[in-house]
């Protein structure tokens, strides 16, 4: 069984407008989504099939409202938080560029999440996703749950790695703000090494439109992204995870898992939001 975690979600708004400091900037159409990297991995494990349950605070009149818009569409358990609001992010999809203005969330300690965590058994894995308003709390998580498969997407990676992780999925430029300095595509290989030397076990780098790069002790390549036309980057490294997660498990081949990863990341890129299972089916045979 799988279970994500996002300690915190939003509403993510996109408005499509190129953005000009300083000035008044209209939008020329906008939506709005449930967001965090958690869901965003539910939401694409759930359209590939694959049963999992989200764990996902939400606090105030927005909470209430990210809870309705998720209704149906993922299996969730929901922790109320007593103060604050959910976060709203705002996602500016221009011509020439993509900007985005996050909210902080809303901090928490893990007493809220005790009875949602309590579920996840040994051999579960969990998936802890995305920012959070106070670092400190991934400490409580891993401190509490039983799990051998600890899974991690976060920013701030180094408080993944002394954890061990089963999973981690930096991207290249958490690369860099973890061992400091500029990463060139060529040596990402080395880097995701020093990652498995520190005690991570498998070790999944997306790198937006040059695809990704897998390793652990036993295997280490490059897969390709399917080249097309970039729609919306935003979720494409989550749905890179789900794919993986998605592979690992249905028991794939390794090999099957990292390119059935990179087709959701791509498939992703390709749309307005989140891969549908047709769109990721497409690009795993050409892959």
């Amino acid at each position: 069984m799988i279970y994500t975690l996002t300690a915190n979600p939003s509403l993510d708004v996109y408005v499509k407008t190129d953005v000009v400091p300083g000035t008044v900037n209209r939008s020329r159409g906008d939506s709005i989504y449930p967001g965090g990297k958690g869901i965003n991995v539910s939401v694409v494990l759930s359209r590939l099939g694959c049963k999992n349950t989200a764990i996902v605070p939400v606090a105030g009149s927005t909470g209430e409202m990210l809870k309705n818009m998720l209704h149906k569409v993922i299996d969730a358990r929901y922790v109320y938080l007593d103060e604050g609001i959910t976060r709203i992010n705002m996602k500016a999809l221009g011509d020439k560029s993509e900007t985005e203005i996050n909210g902080k969330g809303v901090a928490f300690d893990v007493e809220k999440l005790k009875l949602s965590l309590g579920l996840v058994t040994r051999d579960d894995i969990l998936a802890v996703c995305g920012s959070f308003a106070d670092y400190s709390l991934i400490d409580s998580i891993a401190g509490y749950v039983d799990t051998k498969k600890l899974v991690f997407d976060i920013p701030r990676i180094e408080h993944a790695i002394k954890h061990s992780p089963f999973v981690i999925k930096p991207n290249i430029r958490e690369l860099e703000e973890y061992f400091g300095g500029s990463i060139e595509t060529r040596e990402v290989e080395k880097y995701a090494q020093r990652l498995i030397e520190l005690g991570c076990r498998n070790v999944l780098v997306s790198m937006g439109s040059e695809g990704a790069f897998f390793c652990n002790r036993n295997y280490s390549f490059y897969v390709p992204a399917f080249g097309g036309e970039c729609v919306n980057s935003v979720g494409s490294g989550d749905s890179m995870l789900a794919g993986l997660l998605y592979g690992i498990e249905k028991g794939m081949t390794v090999e099957d898992a990292v390119r059935l990863a990179v087709s959701c990341g791509s498939a992703t890129a390709f749309c307005e939001h989140l891969a549908q299972k047709e769109d990721i089916e497409k690009l795993f045979g050409k892959i």
